[in-house]
């Protein structure tokens, strides 16, 4: 996208003249084929190797879905700077794809039995 606005400018010898600068709106992410990426970071409060097990195996079961939709490009899922904090990462070719993700019925059960 290409966006031009005539700007004015000391004058430089012309009488009333004008430069025309071109400005270029930055690609969107999702949208003007750059990848859309969603970072998430969890707290698994209680560093409970049960709890910290529990929660990478929902993380793996939410990739599982992801692979099978249309637009999944990646995720990985790291460990923070603290015990207990994980940083979840997805890219996606749209933005509407990572909607569609996160409106499916599968993922938004997968909240109903966190805690």
């Amino acid at each position: 996208m290409e966006m031009r606005s005539a700007l004015p400018f000391p004058d430089m010898g012309c009488a009333g003249a004008r430069r025309v600068a071109v400005v270029r709106a930055a690609a969107k992410p999702g949208v003007d084929g750059v990848p859309y990426i969603a970072t998430n970071v969890f707290i698994v409060p209680d560093k409970n190797p049960e709890t910290v097990k529990r929660f990478v195996t929902e993380i793996e079961t939410r990739e599982k879905l992801m692979k099978t939709l249309e637009g999944y490009t990646s995720s990985a899922l790291t460990g923070g700077s603290a015990a207990g904090e994980f940083s979840f990462t997805q890219e996606w070719t749209t933005k509407q794809a990572y909607e569609e993700y996160m409106n499916h019925p599968q993922r938004r059960r997968s909240h109903m039995a966190a805690g």
